[in-house]
């Protein structure tokens, strides 16, 4: 994994960078390599922003949401999933990330956060697109 890494941390920054170095990100994340799979979304991330790319922005904070969550430091994770759904080009990806926004606060039982970010999610609902991603955030939110 370190020679993938190096590999594409000496390429030019692209969106196929952005995009591998995120999915190395999330495979380090599975495999609990928590600090490195950290580590290199914030790479991808900092890319992504210097090439304004909104919706990898959205996907490598909500990547670094889900690492951060894993890591159990739930003000980062809050702070990135606030992040992907702000930077969000699109209804469905925004609220996924509200929604686990929302699953943390719960879980933290941090009840009056959550409660204001249920309307949020509602109002976002019709929003959605008619597919199957959009059908699974629906039941998640549920």
């Amino acid at each position: 994994m370190n020679e993938i890494s190096q590999q594409l941390i000496s390429q030019p920054d692209s969106l196929v960078k952005v995009i591998a170095l995120r999915s190395l990100g999330n495979v380090l994340q599975q495999l609990g390599e928590l600090e490195s799979s950290q580590k290199i979304l914030q790479q991808s991330l900092e890319i992504a922003q210097r090439l304004e790319l909104p919706l990898e922005i959205s996907l490598t904070e909500f990547s670094l949401g889900n690492t951060a969550r894993s890591l159990s430091n739930i003000k980062d994770a809050i702070a990135d999933y606030e992040n992907a759904a702000k930077f969000a080009p699109n209804p469905l990806t925004k609220v996924q990330a509200l929604i686990n926004q929302l699953s943390l606060l719960v879980e933290n039982e941090r009840i009056t956060e959550a409660k204001s970010l249920i309307a949020t999610i509602q109002s976002q609902i019709p929003n959605l697109p008619s597919n199957q991603a959009s059908i699974y955030a629906q039941i998640n939110f549920a």
